[in-house]
């Protein structure tokens, strides 16, 4: 697996520059779940910065109570 570009410089020479981390992120999941044989990954999620006490408790109330949710949303 390469994780970096290649460039020629203008003397010839190889140059290296370094793969974006998500693109590092992309290559590390197809090759698991490749290996795997099924996906192992959610195809989306949603991203949340926590600015704030109230709202780092509304996190932590919502990640306490999410298993829950799965079993009455299962009956």
């Amino acid at each position: 697996m390469i994780l970096s570009f290649r460039h020629i410089g203008p003397d010839g020479r190889q140059i290296a520059a370094p793969t974006p981390l998500p693109k590092v992120i992309q290559q590390m999941k197809r090759i698991a779940s490749k290996q795997a044989g099924v996906s192992l990954w959610q195809k989306g999620f949603y991203d949340h910065v926590i600015r704030n006490d109230e709202d780092l408790t509304n996190v932590r109330r919502y990640i306490r109570n999410n298993p829950l949710k799965w079993i009455q949303d299962k009956d």
